[in-house]
């Protein structure tokens, strides 16, 4: 089996998992971090003390191209500092990998009574493993067999309630997500057997109880993505009984009852495949109770300003999207009637009305500079470029800046340089920023009007103390001496926000052309630093110490580094942490 595993090297890692996690993983490696390394078949696996209480548990697959793959229990489930370290393992010490069979092969070669005597060993050792024994699992029949026995969705229910039981704890979120996965694992594995009707039940109580709770959780995307996983299952599941008239139409509610939530809730992105289950596999006879249910929904909005118009426009859009050719008109007559003007708005461009559109357009969309902008770049996109610079321009000026963007870049499509001039100096005015900076420089060179431009952005920078960006720009044009004048008034007055940052990010842009103000910010950045303490931050004071090495060196003032570094690593000798942190970093 040995042999069969490709040997590695440390590149290969670090291509694989680059910084700062490859970094990060060769320091657990060396800290010993990883043990009870095993191989198994074309895999490589092993545990990683970590920051939580119980280690994580890493598998990599190795091919013959190198490595295939991983996985590691930490939260973020591969591709992590844990596998790294499991791989410099590997590289440097392949042989205290001992040898086992894959899990499967094993399980396969135990005997019934073995198996039973295992099972309980696991039980007694994780007590909690005690509820999958109720959960009916996907046999071992091939694709097409059939299995008579209907599985208990109550079963699967219990598992999902189980895994919400913290779900007002941020720290729940990834073993609530492992839970749930394990459940649509299950239902992945009757949808493998063709057996829809055991994968529909396991998907539909994911969506039951997953949705009913979700909004409890701290979610950053963990659980969203597994329910996710069990709204495509469901999609399966109706792609292949799309023939079953009762089954279809009860995966057809279940899909409509996840995009009433997920609406409801001000999208959430649960639904986002879900209008085109429901067009893809709905009859005409579907499509009309569908409109009705939308219609239901419409007539029942309900909350605040901004929750009505995200509910009224989704809903009206998906209402428009069922409406069958013969009577679109109809529909569009009744959307207009409750309001639902951007959905009208949209299909009639949809449709190429274009006359119709810019019609609705100007007697419903303009509240907003934000509205407006929309429907002038829907018209554009459609061919109507004259009609949408016209529907933009009346909305000027609007608050919202986004609108004079638009249309100062369309002046400048169009050569109108004076006019795409004046309309960039007002969001200046209102929002400076780099961006910006450079768009106003190059329409005042085409005008020959920067010369006389430039000092009055820059003294209106200072009047309103736009240090970082007045001091990005001196930068920018290598204006070396006169960022550093920013960053230090700064400092003086301390009237910038974070002047200790400023001072340290143009000492990194400019170090090489003005290295003796550079060095004293990179020393009192490193000390500052080192009094916080932590391995992290006497890192990130070696990193900061090699570069006014360097700088000491280029100036050939290599001496008087030496005598800077002693100092410091006498003041600090009881920190053997910083003392090895400097060493790694050759200072």
């Amino acid at each position: 089996m040995a042999a069969s595993l490709p040997r590695l090297i440390e590149n290969d890692v670090e291509n694989y998992i680059p910084d700062p996690y490859f970094q990060r993983g060769r320091n657990y490696y060396h800290s010993g971090a990883i043990f009870d390394t095993v191989r198994r078949g074309s895999c490589i696996e092993g545990y990683c003390e970590g920051s939580a209480s119980e280690p994580y548990h890493v598998v990599v697959t190795l091919g013959e191209d190198g490595i295939a793959g991983d996985t590691c229990t930490c939260p973020m489930d591969g591709g992590c500092k844990h596998v790294v370290a499991l791989l410099l393992a590997w590289v440097h010490k392949p042989k205290e990998f001992s040898e086992r069979q894959p899990v499967n092969s094993a399980l396969e070669g135990k005997t019934k009574d073995e198996l039973i005597a295992l099972v309980q060993a696991m039980l007694q050792r994780v007590p909690e493993l005690e509820r999958l024994l109720d959960l009916s699992m996907p046999g071992k029949s091939g694709k097409g067999d059939q299995r008579r026995t209907r599985v208990d969705a109550e079963t699967y229910r219990r598992q999902i309630r189980y895994a919400m039981r913290d779900a007002d704890d941020w720290e729940a979120v990834f073993g609530i997500a492992r839970e749930i996965g394990l459940v649509v694992d299950i239902g992945d594995g009757f949808a493998d057997q063709e057996d829809w009707e055991n994968a529909q039940i396991v998907y539909q109580t994911v969506l039951d109880e997953g949705l009913a709770h979700y909004m409890e959780t701290q979610d950053e995307g963990d659980i969203g993505s597994e329910i996710g996983r069990a709204v495509d299952g469901m999609g399966e599941c109706l792609a292949a009984r799309a023939g079953d008239t009762e089954a279809r139409q009860a995966i057809l509610a279940s899909l409509f009852e996840v995009l009433k939530w997920d609406i409801g809730e001000g999208g959430l992105g649960m639904s986002d495949g879900v209008p085109e289950l429901l067009q893809q596999h709905a009859t005409i006879e579907d499509r009309a109770e569908i409109r009705k249910w939308i219609v239901a929904e419409i007539k029942n909005i309900t909350g605040s300003e901004w929750s009505r118009d995200y509910r009224r426009e989704a809903w009206g859009r998906l209402l428009l999207s069922f409406a069958d050719d013969e009577n679109v008109d109809e529909f569009l007559e009744q959307a207009g009637k409750q309001g639902l003007h951007k959905p009208v708005f949209d299909k009639l461009i949809q449709l190429g009305r274009l006359d119709e559109a810019l019609d609705v357009a100007q007697r419903h969309l303009t509240t907003t500079g934000w509205e407006r902008l929309q429907a002038a770049q829907s018209l554009y996109e459609a061919g109507r470029q004259d009609d949408a610079l016209v529907f933009a321009k009346a909305g000027l000026p609007d608050k919202d800046l986004r609108l004079a963007e638009w249309v100062a870049e369309e002046y400048a499509r169009r050569g109108d340089t004076a006019g795409a001039l004046e309309l960039q100096l007002t969001r200046w005015q209102a929002r400076p920023e780099m961006k910006l900076y450079e768009t106003l420089e190059q329409l005042a060179k085409k005008l020959q009007q920067w010369e006389p431009l430039r000092p009055r952005l820059l003294a209106e920078l200072e009047k309103s103390s736009h240090a970082t960006l007045l001091a990005d720009i001196y930068l920018r044009d290598q204006e070396w001496d006169a960022a550093w004048a920013v960053a230090e008034k700064a400092r003086t007055s301390k009237l910038a926000w974070g002047w200790g940052n400023l001072l340290l990010h143009v000492a990194q842009v400019s170090d090489k052309h003005r290295p003796q103000k550079a060095i004293p910010v990179y020393l009192d950045a490193a000390e500052r630093l080192i009094e916080k303490q932590g391995r992290k931050n006497y890192a990130a004071a070696a990193g900061y110490l090699h570069r006014a090495r360097d700088l000491f060196s280029a100036m050939k003032r290599s001496d008087e580094w030496q005598k800077t570094i002693a100092d410091l690593r006498q003041r600090h000798r009881n920190l053997p942490a910083l003392q090895d942190e400097l060493r790694k970093a050759g200072v």
